[in-house]
């Protein structure tokens, strides 16, 4: 009924045409008429009423009186003598009966236009509370990410600080200023990190990022992303294997962003695998994709949050005092990525305790004879 309510009282048609069609339905009724009192000597009266209340229930209050008035002289005129006593009578009381059929098919069409209007206004609140909770959670979401980046900003800042007032005062021995120097160099490549972070997500999207496409060797670039992470993944003595497929053909893709791709999803399995933990890279083709997948055995994902898991700025903790730091943007830039290379990333997990599988699906591309990057040049370019 809520799809009939606007197609009855919602018509735009002209006056003009509304009438035509309210006097084409009540000839048709009026010859019914006139065909059930030839066959049967019954006057037929009531086959008209339908035409009446048709008219009104579809069109407006006037073309249901108009109908009732053409009722009364073309269905009384045709079958009845309009001399005749007997037609004054029995029209009288038929126009009685017309106008209250046009006064129900009125007020019909006036209830129905009421709960029509009812229900858009109960529509229009839903989606008003809800284009309001959605406010309100962009708003919450970016109030967190403000704190997360005052966060992960000031953390290394203050280090680079301390230790630089300290190397200033020369009170520091040979040990303690080359410790000072390296904290100094280690945090600032972590803020230095954090803002690529940021500028390559904001590239994503406003769509500024460009490729640089290239045939290439997926497992160079794969054991160069390995190389770049080992460090961290032996300080928590994870170990790392790779499962690659033994023949593996070329792939056209930007082999830095490649290796970030991959990059950031083993910084994401190490730092979510305790100590003593094991991911596993996997190298295959899978149809006319190749798939590279990261699996680890750490600390997997809550079913709650694996839709959002490659969401801007989420995390499963966003307090700030999580265990795991980070702006949540490293699966974000995977996947769209991923979508830029036209791939694309997925995640599976079982839940809590039960580790995560991350896999990025590239489409394999034939490059043009001639045009192979050599694996010499290549890992040129990703260092």
């Amino acid at each position: 009924m809520n799809k009939l309510y606007p197609l009855l009282l919602e018509h735009r048609l002209p006056v003009v045409v509304r009438y035509c069609i309210s006097t084409a339905i009540m000839l048709v009724c009026s010859v019914m008429q006139i065909a059930l009192q030839m066959l049967s000597g019954y006057p037929g009266y009531f086959l008209l009423l339908p035409g009446i209340f048709l008219s009104g229930l579809v069109f407006d209050r006037g073309t249901g009186i108009f109908s009732a008035l053409i009722a009364v002289c073309v269905g009384g005129y045709l079958s009845l003598r309009p001399e005749s006593v007997e037609y004054l009578s029995t029209n009288g009381l038929f126009l009685v009966t017309a106008a209250g059929t046009a006064a129900v098919a009125e007020f019909l069409r006036s209830e129905m236009k009421r709960v029509m209007l009812a229900d858009r206004a109960k529509a229009l609140l839903l989606q008003e509370m809800a284009l309001r909770q959605q406010a309100e959670k962009s708003s919450r979401l970016k109030d967190e990410f403000l704190a997360t980046v005052s966060h992960e900003l000031r953390t290394p800042l203050n280090s680079i600080l301390g230790w630089g007032q300290l190397l200033n005062t020369g009170a520091l021995s040979e040990a303690e200023r080359q410790n000072a120097l390296d904290t100094i160099y280690r945090n600032a490549r972590s803020q230095s990190q954090l803002i690529d972070d940021l500028l390559d997500m904001s590239r994503l999207i406003t769509g500024t990022l460009r490729l640089d496409l290239l045939p290439t060797v997926a497992e160079t670039v794969v054991e160069a992303a390995i190389d770049t992470v080992r460090p961290h993944a032996e300080a928590k003595n994870i170990s790392i294997a790779t499962h690659f497929a033994a023949q593996t053909p070329q792939i056209t893709v930007d082999p830095p962003r490649l290796q970030q791709m991959v990059g950031n999803l083993l910084v994401n399995a190490v730092k979510f695998t305790p100590e003593g933990g094991k991911v596993d890279v996997i190298l295959e083709q899978a149809g006319e994709d190749l798939e590279i997948t990261v699996r680890d055995n750490g600390f997997g994902i809550d079913p709650e949050f694996l839709p959002h898991v490659f969401d801007r700025f989420r995390q499963g903790d966003s307090s700030s005092t999580r265990e795991h730091r980070g702006l949540g943007l490293g699966l974000a830039i995977v996947t769209n990525l991923a979508h830029q290379h036209g791939g694309r990333a997925r995640v599976a997990s079982e839940g809590r305790g039960k580790g995560a599988a991350f896999t990025i699906s590239l489409p394999l591309k034939r490059a043009e004879r001639g045009s192979f990057f050599s694996l010499q040049a290549l890992q040129q370019r990703l260092r």
